[in-house]
């Protein structure tokens, strides 16, 4: 009685781990994600020479299959409350694929030198927000979560003097 039971419950044990595995691996990627995602290096963005490096998961097929533009708007955040600013004080770089996988893309944000007399100058101890929005190569606009490609929130610091 004990070996049949042992032999029924590995059986178990085997369909229920084989059942798991035959439904997850539909996912190519492996990532098991639908939402485009952005990270940071860092949460301190510390004098003119720092940059952050941003690096992109992209879990939407449909950004993917299609050719895009990158576009950037940066807000101020206080006290929970984001105020657009119409400034180009922060630069990114082009994004750049990961060679062997299309759903890993990575950016540096830096600070704008070429900035006109126009633009905000970066504030000491200012949260700064830049949202990235995917539009598409002829100009349209992706809505909703096919529009966003993420948002990095940093700490702006000017750097200490002695």
């Amino acid at each position: 009685m004990k070996k049949i039971l042992s032999v029924l419950s590995s059986i178990s044990l085997l369909s229920t781990i084989s059942t798991t595995t035959i439904s997850c691996s539909n996912d190519e990627s492996g990532y098991h994600t639908y939402k485009n995602q952005a990270y940071s290096s860092k949460n301190d963005f510390v004098g003119k020479k720092d940059t952050i490096s941003v690096i992109f998961i992209l879990g939407n097929d449909w950004i993917l299959d299609n050719d895009f533009i990158i576009i950037t708007s940066l807000y101020i955040v206080k006290d929970g409350n984001e105020e657009s600013v119409n400034s180009n004080i922060f630069l990114y770089s082009d994004p750049i694929k990961k060679d062997d996988e299309k759903r890993i893309w990575t950016m540096i944000v830096s600070y704008n030198d070429k900035s006109s007399e126009e633009d905000l100058k970066p504030i000491d101890g200012t949260n700064y927000k830049l949202k990235f929005s995917l539009y598409g190569a002829d100009g349209s606009w992706s809505s909703g979560l096919w529009g966003s490609f993420g948002d990095v929130e940093f700490l702006y610091k000017d750097l200490p003097t002695y």
